[in-house]
């Protein structure tokens, strides 16, 4: 239903950031099945439009968990790596989002996981809060483990600079 929006967006060269909503109802977003295989349709027809991932629908991928865990922040180590990953080797034109507790969850809660993730992604990711609430303190515990990644080496400094700004710079022309 969204095809002639998304062909739009890539004629005009815009970039286009979703929301994926776990289920139909009582959610908001683009629905999409688990393996979000919409999304990669989508991708692969339009190879010229970027699009950036949100949500927790969207950074549930990077693991595989079950249904009920497409809009909750999973715990523990992702244990075995999911259709995000191989989704962003597979296009070329995704992007995620690593603002809010959607994106910083899968960072935080696997240090190790989340350093090769940034590595091998480090010119696809945007770092933001998504947040401008006084009493959400998590950006704050966000970008301390961000920094704490650069300082401890686990990730270098020129990926830890394009995300969290010279990749948005590039995208918005500016650099």
């Amino acid at each position: 239903m969204m095809d002639n929006l998304f062909g739009a967006c890539e004629r005009e060269q815009l970039t286009v950031l979703i929301h994926i909503a776990p289920q139909h109802g009582d959610a908001y977003g683009i629905v999409d099945e688990p393996g979000v295989p919409r999304i990669k349709k989508t991708l692969k027809k339009h190879p010229d439009m970027k699009m950036i991932g949100h949500s927790a629908a969207f950074w549930c991928e990077i693991g595989e968990y079950p249904l009920e865990m497409r809009n909750a922040y999973p715990k523990g180590k992702i244990v075995k790596e999911g259709r995000l990953p191989q989704l962003l080797r597979e296009c070329p034109n995704l992007y995620c989002d690593l603002s809010a507790g959607s994106g910083a969850n899968p960072m935080m809660r696997d240090p190790e996981y989340a350093a090769r993730f940034m590595e091998e992604f480090a010119d696809r990711i945007f770092y933001g809060s998504d947040v401008g609430a006084t009493y959400s303190m998590f950006q704050y515990d966000f970008d301390a483990f961000l920094t704490q990644m650069v300082q401890a080496g686990k990730i270098s400094q020129t990926d830890y600079e394009k995300i969290i700004r010279l990749n948005a710079l590039k995208l918005l022309g500016i650099c």
